[in-house]
């Protein structure tokens, strides 16, 4: 990637006089990624990752950095509960741990960042996959991470995981907020025949106008099993970039649901490497792009051994003047023979000035693989909109229903009663003629 965007000085001032606050054991780690990221600076359109997608918003504003604290608080104040059931959660506001569990459940050791890397084995696996091969945000997350969560799973664990990632509206100033930049970490790992299902959820004060740079490292050990819900509905002006890279072992599941609601710029990248034999990964994902707002998925399935599954599908929906970008790619490497990948995009337009650009794309380096793609764009099927017609619906209702059933589907497959609620209420909130679904839901 080649990238030449020129810095906000007030960021390079802070690169450069910023002191990791990091364990020394990582402390190298991030003074080699922000030296990486002021020779780079922050990708541009010409960079074919980010072609549709400017970052101009970023890395011409002046953010500041929160004062995060690391102390785990004593109990869970009863005013965070989160209405996604009966969950185990960790809250952060702007990257500092305000709320956890009086204890996590058997089989979960949880700890803050900064005290997880005193020991060798988050120090091991810290930095270690999530690369800036495709965005040298992450060597400014990296950088200048210092809150977060690191997450070990050793058994089966039926409780799921909460993750909240919330902002505030900044830091007061002179007649107005200062807004802020937001680097949080996430490290998980599975151990072998380990599962568990972890939710993250993003949220924010509507005044909130921050940046919000997360990175994560997830790896699955053999026979491990990790469902992973994220929900993004960050405030309308707030700018997140988020990437997940994720490792999976032989005979180990990783499915995820990417549900983007909010922001005003979202950008997500997942990065998904199939290790070894029989390892799977299902990526599922929903995103509904209002007024102003421009959401950007790019997925990343790396074929890395015989026998391994990818399943992939997304459902994109235009509702106002806003842009959706997705782009979709599975590469089969040499030797990685009975690979089975399937990628389905589908797109709706419902707003003469709504755009969506979705690109699938395939590199099959080996012979006997069975592999498949395809992406549409276009507008409410003609045939299902005149069945519902003859059954005496009227055409707002038919529509209603059509454009329900389209997104319905990615949340139809989720487990969990409680969030399958939830997001359906979210979804209903958000589509055309909400009057009309609330009445025939």
């Amino acid at each position: 990637m080649n990238a030449s965007t020129v810095i906000a000085q007030p960021l390079v001032a802070q690169l450069e006089t910023y002191r990791p606050t990091l364990p020394e054991s990582v402390a190298e780690r991030q003074r080699a990624a922000c030296a990486r990221f002021l020779s780079r600076g922050f990708p541009v359109r010409r960079d074919e990752e980010w072609k549709y997608t400017s970052v101009q918003g970023i890395a011409n504003r002046a953010f500041t950095l929160p004062d995060v604290g690391e102390a785990l608080p004593q109990t869970t104040p009863t005013e965070l509960e989160w209405p996604h059931g009966e969950t185990r959660q960790w809250r952060f506001v702007d990257g500092r741990l305000v709320a956890a569990p009086d204890e996590p459940p058997e089989g979960v050791t949880a700890l803050p960042l900064a005290v997880a890397l005193t020991d060798p084995f988050w120090q091991e696996r810290f930095a270690a996959f999530a690369t800036s091969e495709h965005s040298s945000f992450v060597d400014l997350n990296t950088a200048l991470a210092s809150g977060g969560l690191c997450l070990r799973i050793t058994a089966p664990v039926a409780t799921p995981l909460e993750i909240v990632w919330q902002v505030s509206a900044g830091v007061a100033g002179e007649g107005a907020s200062i807004p802020l930049a937001v680097h949080p970490r996430l490290l998980v790992v599975v151990e072998a025949g380990a599962s568990a299902t972890l939710i993250e959820h993003a949220i924010g004060d509507a005044a909130s106008s921050h940046f919000v740079n997360a990175v994560s490292e997830i790896t699955l050990a053999r026979d491990a099993q990790l469902t992973h819900y994220v929900v993004q509905e960050l405030p309308a002006a707030v700018q997140q970039i988020a990437t997940h890279a994720v490792a999976v072992d032989a005979n180990a599941c990783y499915r995820s649901f990417n549900i983007q609601l909010g922001g005003r710029l979202a950008r997500h990248d997942f990065n998904v490497h199939l290790h070894a034999p029989e390892a799977v990964a299902e990526l599922e994902g929903l995103y509904l792009v209002g007024a102003r707002q421009h959401i950007d998925t790019h997925t990343r399935l790396f074929h890395e051994a015989a026998a391994t599954t990818s399943r992939e599908r997304y459902r994109l929906i235009g509702l106002e003047r806003g842009r959706g970008v997705f782009k979709g790619k599975v590469r089969v490497a040499p030797g990685a023979a009975k690979s089975d990948a399937q990628q389905s995009v589908k797109s709706l337009l419902l707003h003469p000035g709504a755009e969506i650009d979705a690109k699938p794309e395939l590199e099959i380096y080996t012979d006997d693989v069975t592999c498949s793609h395809g992406a549409t764009v276009g507008q409410l099927d003609r045939d299902a909109r005149f069945y519902l017609l003859s059954r005496g619906l009227s055409p707002q209702e038919a529509d209603a229903l059509l454009i329900f059933a389209f997104a319905e589907a990615v949340v139809e497959a989720v487990t969990l009663p409680a969030l399958k609620t939830y997001l359906t209420e979210r979804l209903v909130g958000r589509l055309p003629d909400r009057d009309i679904l609330e009445e025939q839901l």
